[in-house]
């Protein structure tokens, strides 16, 4: 069963983002460029699947999925595209290759799902993979 808990994250993830897609679309007049910024940042939970796999090893359970029980049970987070880390690197590119490019697409996905889950763990460095990487991947918050 889907928790409410993970509906109302899924929905302020797309909230967070409607300003990144906004930007998006000012600059480019590309709706389709917007409408992916908002795809692209419920796309990144997908991640979610190596901490499931993780604790769960090889078998897949959608319902044991979605409930995301395992998480608070293991109380690891290794989620590899939940860093601030990307969003340095995507920085970059973004700032190399100019507004229409896939970089920024990502980047502006990236963001806010980052500000929204730092805001819901209260803590900035959680989402960075080398304090992940010093900590065990063990959520200390």
């Amino acid at each position: 069963m889907i928790s409410v808990d993970l509906l109302t994250q899924e929905f302020f993830h797309g909230v967070f983002a409607i300003p990144f897609a906004y930007i998006l679309w000012k600059k480019t007049g590309s709706w389709k460029r917007s409408l992916l910024v908002l795809i692209f940042t419920y796309v990144i939970d997908l991640d979610h699947l190596v901490d499931y796999f993780a604790y769960y090893g090889a078998t897949f359970n959608i319902s044991d999925f979605l409930s995301a029980t395992y998480f608070q049970t293991s109380q690891k987070a290794i989620v590899p595209l939940h860093a601030w880390e990307w969003g340095v690197i995507l920085t970059i590119f973004a700032r190399m290759r100019g507004w229409k490019s896939v970089f920024t697409i990502f980047l502006f996905s990236l963001l806010p799902h980052l500000i929204y889950d730092a805001i819901t763990v209260n803590s900035l460095a959680f989402y960075s993979i080398i304090y992940r990487v010093e900590k065990n991947f063990i959520n200390l918050n």
